[in-house]
C-alpha cells in the first residue's frame, strides 16, 4: 500500500510508500503523474495541437519545494498506539513465520534405530528396489495386491539391522500406505505412514502423503497441520505449497460452515 496527497481537484499529487503508522517526510515523497481528466486536457495551456486536432499534453516539470517536507499527524491517541501495536504486530508476525518460530514441531523418533534429523532415504534405497511382483502390480492398478506383497516384504525384513534397515522398512510403508490409499483404504494407508514416520519423523515424502491422505479422510485441520510440519524442514519442498493452499481452503470452508451453522 501507499500514502497519497491528493489536490483539492481530487487529483493525487505525491506519494510514497506505505509501510509506516505516519506518513513520511521529504524525499520519501514523489510526484504522481495521472492522466488529466478530459477538461484539464481541452483547456491546458502547455499543450500543443497535433495534425489531427488532438491536444499533446506535455509533461509537467516537478518542484522539488513542493514535496511535503514535514508531515504532521493529529488524532486521537488511541487510534494511534492502536495502528503502532497492529503495525509492531504484524511486524512481528512476519519475523517470526520467516523464523518457522510457530511451526508445530515435529516429535522424536519412537523407535530406537530412527534419526530425528534425515529427511528423505538413502540413495540407493529407490524404488526400484522394490520386489518385482510389487512393481508390476502397481504398474497395473492392483494396488490391494500390491499392499498384501509389500506386507510379506515386510516381515521378510526381520528384527533388528541399523538405520538401513529402518530406512528400507520406513520406505516399504510409505509405498504400502500409497497402495492403501490408492485402493481408498484411509484407515490402513494412515497407519502405515504413521508407522514409516515413528522412525524418521522429518520423512518429507512420507509426511506429505499423511497431508494427502488427511485431506481424502476429509480431516483438512490436521492436514494443515501435517503440511506445516513440511514447511519448518523445507519450505521449497515440491508441491508444497500447492497442497497447503488447497488444506488451508478446505480449513477455510469447514469453518465458515461451522460459522452459518449456528
Amino acid at each position: 500500500y501507499e500514502w497519497i496527497f491528493v489536490d483539492a481537484g481530487w487529483r493525487d499529487r505525491f506519494t510514497h510508500e506505505g509501510g509506516t503508522v505516519i506518513p513520511g517526510s521529504g524525499p520519501r515523497w514523489s510526484h504522481l503523474h495521472r492522466a488529466a481528466a478530459a477538461a484539464d486536457t481541452e483547456t491546458s495551456s502547455s499543450g500543443k495541437e497535433d495534425l489531427a486536432g488532438a491536444v499533446e499534453v506535455s509533461p509537467p516539470k516537478d518542484d522539488e519545494d513542493e514535496l511535503p517536507w514535514q508531515v504532521i499527524y493529529i488524532g486521537n491517541p488511541h487510534t494511534v498506539h492502536r495502528l503502532k501495536h497492529g503495525f509492531n504486530w504484524h511486524q512481528q508476525n512476519t519475523r517470526n513465520t520467516l523464523l518457522g518460530h510457530k511451526l508445530p514441531s515435529l516429535p522424536a523418533p519412537t523407535h530406537p534405530e530412527g534419526d530425528a534429523t534425515a529427511q528423505a532415504p538413502p540413495s540407493d534405497l529407490a524404488l526400484d528396489s522394490l520386489p518385482e511382483h510389487v512393481l508390476d502390480a502397481i504398474n497395473e492398478g492392483r494396488f490391494a495386491d500390491a499392499a498384501t506383497r509389500l506386507s510379506d516384504s515386510l516381515l521378510a525384513l526381520g528384527g533388528s539391522g541399523g538405520v538401513m534397515r529402518s530406512w528400507r522398512e520406513a520406505e516399504l510403508r510409505r509405498v504400502k500406505a500409497d497402495c492403501h490409499r490408492r485402493d481408498h483404504d484411509w484407515p490402513a494407508a494412515l497407519e502405515e505412514v504413521n508407522a514409516a514416520l515413528a522412525y524418521f519423523p522429518c520423512f518429507l515424502d512420507a509426511l506429505l502423503l499423511r497431508a494427502a491422505i488427511l485431506l481424502d479422510m476429509g480431516d483438512p485441520h490436521n492436514a494443515r497441520q501435517t503440511l506445516e510440519q513440511v514447511m519448518r524442514v523445507d519450505r521449497g519442498y515440491p508441491d508444497l505449497l500447492i497442497m497447503l493452499t488447497i488444506a488451508t481452503a478446505h480449513v477455510n470452508r469447514a469453518d465458515n460452515y461451522r460459522r452459518s451453522a449456528y
